[in-house]
């Protein structure tokens, strides 16, 4: 009986045909996964850009800026990051020269024309710190804004360990870095969404559209501004919380030398080509007569005893942290940090 060799060849083609199907369906699952994903990513990414979180192209910062030159606004919402108005703030005053020029942290943004500065350029921020203060300087020197007299804040935070990283909001690399991470984890909230459609969520006006803008948080084409208004009780409470909390300073139980240099390095650099000045402003009485010993509390004077030391005698020096310097009681205070705008206007203004 002769011997039946197998049909291997066969076999090959049998295993060949019941394989194709099933490439098939995994080449398609892959497909349509793709699709899926760039479906999600591309609105992911479309809200990102839309919304008051973008900060690759600026998109709010730059339709804000361009609105505030227009026309001083009341806002009712933020409306961009700090630091992407101001940094679209300071491109678009490039190359022009002002009175005063104003830079610090939300202590020093009340300084501008609604409390007796005209022709002045204000690029406070909010929560602003020593990297704040350094980046500030060099963009606007970079973009050629020149001003006949600068002002410089200082708060004890900018000698604390630096532990605040809002300034990376200004680098480039950050901000893509921000962007990739917020649009690949969907990282959207009501709030973006409502900002992609302005006419949903109304984040400010012009003065002229509004009864009472004074009852408002005011922002000026200077870029200085005017708190909202509060009730006597809750300014109190405001003041109570900043004594127990301290905000930035609640770790400040060191002085950092090499911090105090670079801020004296920032200003020294200016000094020599303008009249400069530093300016300090008090904080509540309220923090220095129930914290008399607090390690944090004996830090912020003696930030401003080594300040005094080792500032230049070319730069003027306005104000004191203590309030009693001058005169500065409880009703001048909307919280435990600022001062009111009269108090400005009358008790620490530039001379």
């Amino acid at each position: 009986m002769k011997h039946q060799e197998p049909n291997t060849q066969n076999q090959q083609d049998t295993g060949a045909l019941n394989q194709q199907p099933s490439n098939t369906l995994v080449f398609r699952f892959i497909r349509k996964l793709a699709f899926f994903l760039l479906v999600i990513y591309s609105i992911s990414g479309a809200i990102y850009f839309f919304s008051d979180e973008n900060r690759l192209t600026d998109r709010n910062a730059k339709i804000f800026v361009n609105d505030l030159l227009r026309e001083d606004i009341v806002i009712h919402q933020p409306v961009c990051e700090d630091r992407r108005e101001v940094f679209q703030r300071i491109i678009k005053n490039q190359n022009k020269h002002f009175t005063y020029l104003f830079m610090g942290s939300s202590r020093i943004l009340q300084f501008g024309k609604y409390t007796g500065y005209s022709h002045a350029l204000n690029l406070g921020l909010l929560g602003a710190g020593l990297e704040d203060l350094i980046i500030s300087d060099s963009l606007r020197r970079h973009y050629g804004i020149t001003a006949d007299t600068l002002v410089f804040e200082f708060s004890p935070w900018y000698v604390d360990s630096g532990t605040d990283s809002r300034y990376k909001q200004f680098l480039f690399k950050e901000n893509v870095y921000d962007a990739l991470k917020r649009i690949a984890q969907f990282d959207h909230g009501i709030i973006n969404l409502q900002t992609c459609f302005p006419q949903w969520k109304k984040n400010y006006q012009f003065f002229h559209e509004v009864k009472s803008p004074e009852n408002f948080r005011r922002k000026f084409s200077d870029g200085s501004s005017a708190r909202k208004p509060i009730s006597e009780r809750k300014r109190k409470l405001e003041i109570e919380h900043f004594v127990t909390a301290l905000y930035q300073m609640k770790a400040f139980n060191k002085i950092y030398n090499d911090r105090l240099d670079a801020y004296l390095r920032v200003v020294q650099n200016n000094a020599q080509k303008q009249p400069t000045w530093v300016v300090l402003s008090p904080f509540h009485p309220d923090l220095f007569e129930q914290k008399p010993n607090d390690k944090r509390v004996v830090n912020i004077l003696k930030s401003e005893k080594l300040l005094r030391k080792k500032l230049p005698t070319s730069v003027h020096l306005l104000g004191s942290f203590n309030p009693a310097v001058g005169n500065f009681h409880d009703s001048f205070f909307m919280d435990g940090f600022h001062i009111t705008d009269e108090a400005v206007r009358t008790h620490l203004r530039l001379r």
